[in-house]
C-alpha cells in the first residue's frame, strides 16, 4: 500500500557499510536545530 507523505531512513556508519536504523514517513518534514518530536499523529501527546 501507498501512502502520501515524506519517507526518512536514518542510517549510521558501522565502521565498513551504513545500516539503517529507522524510519518514518511524515505528512511534513522540516530540518533545523530544533528538538524533534517523535509522536505520531494518533498518539495524545
Amino acid at each position: 500500500m501507498t501512502q502520501k507523505g515524506k519517507d526518512l531512513l536514518l542510517t549510521i556508519f558501522n565502521g565498513t557499510s551504513y545500516e539503517t536504523v529507522a524510519g518514518l514517513t511524515s505528512k511534513r518534514l522540516a530540518f533545523n536545530a530544533e528538538t524533534v518530536d517523535v509522536t505520531d499523529a494518533e498518539s495524545g501527546g
